[in-house]
C-alpha cells in the first residue's frame, strides 16, 4: 500500500486560520480588519492568505502581550 503524502500548507485561507486559532470565522474576520496589529495576511487573485509561520509568530506575540498585561 502506498503511503499518503502529507503536505504542510504554506498559507491558510481565513476559515482555516480561524480553526487553527480556535476562534470563529467571524472573530478571525474581525481580527483581519483590526487597525491595531491584525494577523499577517495578503491578497492574491482576490483570495486572502495568511502565511502559516507568520500566523504562528503573531499568535505567540499575542499570547506574550496578554500575559505581560495580566502581570503588569
Amino acid at each position: 500500500m502506498a503511503k499518503k503524502l502529507q503536505l504542510r500548507r504554506l498559507a491558510y485561507r481565513p476559515v482555516d486560520a480561524a480553526q487553527v486559532c480556535g476562534v470563529s470565522e467571524r472573530t478571525f474576520a474581525d481580527w483581519l480588519k483590526s487597525p491595531n496589529n491584525p494577523p499577517p495576511h495578503f491578497r492574491r487573485g482576490g483570495v486572502v492568505l495568511i502565511p502559516r509561520r507568520e500566523l504562528e509568530k503573531w499568535l505567540a506575540n499575542q499570547t506574550s502581550e496578554t500575559n505581560e498585561a495580566k502581570r503588569g
